[in-house]
């Protein structure tokens, strides 16, 4: 065509006339810009139209050919040009940066539709890519999301289905049935693959595991998708190859980790090492004493990072919570996952403090314990005898759903959940003080109204008379007012108890989920980590500094220590952590606070010890080389024993603050949304192989020590009782005189 026969035509003309390419050549000869964009929009319009009639009758490739010719006019459109039309660009999403124009509408629409289109005729791969585009451009189009997941579960992607259509259901909670449907379908799917898989496995066939749908690859995904593509710049898997096969595996990468699970997946004839217990055609097993490299669980509670000393509730480092936050503040960050309002906070403190009252019977329970009691006895007994009260909190009793309803949003269930972490933390203080004041031959306290959390529990263990009763109404100045905590030390308390309450999956929060997973009530997971907690190498830390202290007996005998530490005949207390390799982020804050509690008590006569092991400790290559640098239990004990509490009760001081952590993890995972798994770890059986029994007089003694029950010396009447019964103790030994 001439440019004159082009100028005397109209846009309509070239739209009705020419195939999409045409059209695009021509319209760019109109002269204005937004003359060939108004032409472009109506067009594109016209087409999809066109589209989504045949898609509401069901003709799937008219749909999808009208829909790719929409596209072909509405992509690229001149920004500027839609403005000069009056198509002012839309507010958009908190998330998008750019502004969405009507255009941007449209096209979200189309492939939406689309992604729709492909899932009839089972094209997954197309449906995803769409999806994701539609999503691109509005990343809270439900439809479009929910069509994700379901292209992904048809693909293998089960978790990142699982995960899209949770999303759905945040999004949408009228729609939460659809969702949960499309979940339990594609967990059978999963289920019946894996099936699949393991029966091939069986039969030996060469069957690579990139090829088993439920561990596919995750790196194909990007393949896809030019988003997709765009941001994996690298293939995060890991190659495997088993040489007593010669097979090749590929195990997923995800926020690098790999699934121990996929190792049941590399299976080979027994060799002639192997031995029947090895079950070496059941597939791989992942040994791991200590769990010293394992992840058991995905969090989003506390974060460790223990190259770099650091430390974060939720996102928050430590050094700001323990400067600005209070104990009750962190408390809530660390369950509900944000930091409260100033209304929220007043409700749960209201919550926790009211339901720190114990039972009456509470006091014939402490009162059966013996005067010499260690007080983490009394401690785990009385949380596992507080589930007693409790009925409406035991899943044994109420049905094992009672918790794990929680991750579908069932307000019943979360107001019962929340209803029992009100009362562990508020009598966590009780129960602690309560066996306190049985050692000290005391009566028991009511708690306190109008004091902190920490203020209330120093209060309960040191009230001695009625005159001492407090009630926010009286003025602490006056020389009449009851007794109330000294400020320096209520804070300084408050600020161990931040420090105390989580530190991602140590050994008593393991155990409580360890417990927790079988589903019992709360209280009986607490009073497991408690018992956790009560071991020497775990609680006992900050006591065990003490008594090096006070071995140690004087600054000059310092060097002599490390000597002996570094020939191996003394252990260094306090120094050094399973997980921070450079100094412990919370020793800096607890050195602060140890300076401000001396201020006030006085010096501790260990603190000149202390000081001289530390400063020595830190500047000897033996200790720095070994990245043994103080710990926060260093420093804690001595602020425990200036504040006068007994040793025995240092890990009581831990338990108090650190059953808020176990709270947040065990409410974690009642409301994983695809449910609780019992934890059953495999073992590495080393044992004897199948063995015939041999009777009782065929028998040869297996002796020595550890091989048979030791000898145990009775005094008192097992000792008469037993001279009665044998006529003779049979110890061999001779009378000296």
């Amino acid at each position: 065509m001439t440019q004159a026969e082009i100028s005397e035509i109209t846009p309509a003309d070239i739209t009705s006339q020419l195939s999409p390419p045409e059209v695009d050549a021509s319209l760019a000869a109109l002269a204005p810009d937004t003359s060939v964009a108004e032409s472009k929009i109506a067009t594109g319009r016209s087409k999809k139209d066109i589209a989504d009639a045949a898609f509401k009758e069901g003709n799937v490739k008219a749909a999808l050919r009208s829909y790719h010719e929409a596209l072909m006019y509405l992509i690229g459109l001149d920004r500027t040009a839609l403005k000069a039309l009056g198509m002012a660009p839309h507010p958009s999403s908190d998330e998008e940066k750019e502004e969405r124009t009507e255009i941007d509408i449209m096209q979200e629409k189309i492939y939406a539709n689309m992604s729709a289109c492909h899932i009839k005729q089972e094209n997954w791969k197309r449906a995803l890519e769409t999806a994701d585009k539609a999503l691109a451009k509005n990343p809270a189009n439900t439809k479009a999301l929910f069509r994700k997941g379901k292209a992904l579960g048809e693909l293998g992607y089960f978790e990142k289905a699982e995960a899209a259509l949770m999303e759905v259901k945040k999004l949408v909670p009228d729609e939460a049935s659809i969702a949960d449907a499309e979940i339990s379908r594609l967990r059978a799917i999963d289920r019946e693959r894996q099936k699949v898989a393991d029966q091939k496995m069986r039969g030996n066939e060469k069957v690579f595991v990139a090829s088993v749908a439920p561990l596919m690859s995750l790196s194909q995904m990007g393949q896809d998708t030019p988003s997709s593509r765009a941001k994996q710049s690298r293939d995060d898997s890991l190659s495997v190859t088993d040489n007593r096969t010669g097979k090749q595996y590929k195990v997923p990468i995800t926020h690098n980790s790999i699934p121990a699970t996929f190792f049941k997946s590399i299976r080979a004839s027994a060799g002639p090492q192997d031995r029947p217990e090895d079950e070496t055609e059941r597939g791989l097993r992942v040994v791991d004493r200590g769990f010293l490299n394992t992840a058991v669980i995905e969090s989003a509670i506390t974060y460790i990072d223990g190259e770099k000393g650091i430390l974060r509730y939720r996102g928050y480092p430590i050094e700001q919570l323990a400067e600005k936050s209070t104990f009750l503040d962190c408390a809530y960050l660390l369950i509900y996952g944000a930091l409260p309002t100033r209304s929220q906070l007043a409700h749960f403190e209201r919550e926790v403090l009211l339901h720190g009252v114990m039972h009456a019977d509470a006091t014939k329970f402490f009162g059966a314990f013996r005067y010499d009691a260690h007080p983490m006895a009394m401690l785990t007994s009385a949380f596992a005898y507080l589930g007693s009260y409790y009925g409406e909190a035991n899943p044994s009793l109420q049905g094992q759903t009672l918790y794990t309803k929680c991750s579908k949003g069932d307000p019943a269930a979360l107001q019962n959940m929340d209803k029992q972490i009100f009362r562990l933390i508020g009598k966590a203080a009780t129960l602690a003080a309560m066996a306190y004041r049985v050692r000290q031959g005391r009566e028991l306290v009511v708690p306190p109204t109008g004091m902190s959390y920490t203020e209330s529990f120093l209060y309960q263990l040191d009230h001695l008379s009625p005159t001492d009763s407090y009630s926010a109404s009286f003025s602490a100045s006056s020389p009449s007012s009851p007794y109330k905590p000294h400020p320096v030390l209520a804070r300084a308390l408050d600020v161990l108890f931040i420090l105390h309450a989580d530190h991602e999956m140590n050994a008593s929060s393991t155990t409580v989920l360890q417990t927790g997973s079988s589903l019992p009530d709360p209280y009986s997971a607490v009073a497991a980590g408690c018992a956790s907690l009560y071991g020497p190498l775990h609680g006992g830390a900050n006591e065990a500094v003490i008594r090096m202290l006070v071995a140690i007996g004087s600054p000059e005998n310092v060097p002599a220590f490390l000597e002996a530490v570094k020939r191996r005949e003394k252990v260094l207390s306090g120094f050094g952590h399973r997980v921070y390799k450079t100094s412990d982020p919370r020793s800096f804050i607890i050195r602060k606070i140890a300076d401000e509690v001396f201020a006030v008590t006085g010096p501790d006569p260990l603190l000149d010890t202390a000081m001289a092991l530390h400063d020595a400790a830190l500047k000897d290559d033996y200790f720095v080389s070994r990245k043994l640098a103080p710990n926060v239990d260093f420093w804690s004990g001595l602020i425990y024993r200036a504040m006068g509490f007994p040793m025995d009760f240092f890990p009581v001081l831990f338990v108090v603050p650190r059953v808020v952590g176990w709270i947040a993890h065990w409410r974690q995972m009642m409301l994983t949304p695809e449910g609780v798994k019992i934890w059953r770890p495999r073992q590495i059986y080393v044992g004897p192989t199948e063995r015939a029994y041999v009777p009782l007089d065929e028998r040869e003694a297996v002796e020595g020590a550890g091989k048979e029950p030791s000898t145990v010396l009775h005094s008192g009447m097992a000792k008469r009782r037993r001279l009665a019964e044998t006529g003779s103790l049979g110890t061999g030994m001779k009378s000296k005189l």
